[in-house]
């Protein structure tokens, strides 16, 4: 999944213990392909 997809997280708190996040919800689109520009 590493390679070919571009991983992200929902993250959010919960009520009652504001300064903990938790993992809710994940999102993993294909990446996009990128284009090789020239050095020169």
């Amino acid at each position: 999944m590493k390679e070919k997809y571009d991983t992200h997280f929902y993250v959010g708190t919960v009520h009652g213990h504001p300064n903990n996040w938790v993992i809710i919800g994940l999102y993993y689109p294909p990446k996009a392909a990128q284009e090789q520009l020239p050095l020169s």
